[in-house]
């Protein structure tokens, strides 16, 4: 029984040690990487954020150098910028830190280096909030923007209809509707799908019309076919002249050249017949 007990002691003096020597090892390579960030020398600059990801990869809570890699955000390094906002982004776990990073970011969206612009776009995309400053920034670059920035914000937009009074105040619904119905609409038409009730963007007899028509890409009408299908599972459709129409575009669609459309239109079939019962064709 002593032996024992003397056994357990030693295993937990072990892993103490351990654990104090693993958390002194983690505090020197956080103060090297610090002192790294506090100097002006880009070449340095790189060297430390590669090493914060490569921790980052290996499992380790770097989150208490947010603040440092803060300070050195406002680099004109795409190369670099894109390394710190991964971080950010990762790290920005309460909106008091992402808070901090607003400024800059607002500066960015408005930086006349394209690749900046587009950084600070993606970093928006992937932080968990959804902001009014933003937004009303993403509304001018829509407007403004050329066309890889309108389809990146196009591709996020759908976390700011998380608002009803947004969608409202700033008139969402039209604004997306205009890039659905537009010829190069992907990621539009992506969107509208992630949003609950795609029939508030487009209606009915329009996901009809750009199906039909011939210009709309296959990357586009796999889109469309998957807003269908949720349509009709959720008894949208009714009349039974439009569940005609959507049973005979799946049909036409059926035997496409491209296997994820011939898929997505006979599981439109399949979902007529599942919710419409008496509809068998």
């Amino acid at each position: 029984m002593t032996k024992n007990i003397l056994n357990l002691f030693k295993v937990s003096r072990k892993n103490t040690i351990k654990s104090f020597t693993n958390k002194e090892k983690m505090a020197n390579i956080i103060d090297n990487i610090s002192s790294q960030l506090s100097t002006h020398c880009l070449k340095t600059h790189h060297k430390a954020i590669n090493e914060l990801l490569d921790n980052i990869n290996k499992g380790n809570d770097m989150s208490d150098l947010y603040l440092n890699v803060l300070k050195i955000s406002d680099t004109r390094d795409h190369i670099l910028k894109s390394k710190i906002n991964y971080y950010l982004a990762m790290n920005a776990k309460n909106p008091n830190l992402l808070m901090l990073t607003v400024n800059t970011l607002l500066k960015d969206l408005a930086d006349p280096k394209k690749e900046l612009r587009m950084l600070a776009i993606d970093f928006i995309n992937k932080i968990p909030y959804a902001d009014e400053y933003f937004l009303k920034i993403f509304i001018q670059i829509l407007k403004k923007g050329d066309s890889d920035e309108q389809k990146m914000i196009i591709s996020i937009l759908g976390k700011f209809f998380l608002k009803q009074e947004w969608v409202e105040k700033y008139e969402l619904v039209s604004l997306l509707r205009e890039y659905a119905l537009g010829i190069d609409n992907f990621e539009a038409l992506k969107t509208t799908y992630n949003i609950i009730d795609a029939c508030k963007i487009l209606e009915i007899n329009e996901i009809f019309q750009l199906l039909e028509t011939k210009r709309t890409a296959y990357d586009s009408k796999l889109i469309l076919l998957c807003i269908m299908k949720k349509i009709i599972r959720s008894n949208m459709i009714q009349e039974t002249n439009q569940l005609k129409r959507a049973e005979n575009i799946a049909l036409s669609l059926v035997n496409s050249v491209d296997m994820k459309i011939c898929y997505m239109a006979s599981k439109v079939l399949m979902e007529i017949t599942k919710t419409h019962s008496q509809f068998i064709f």
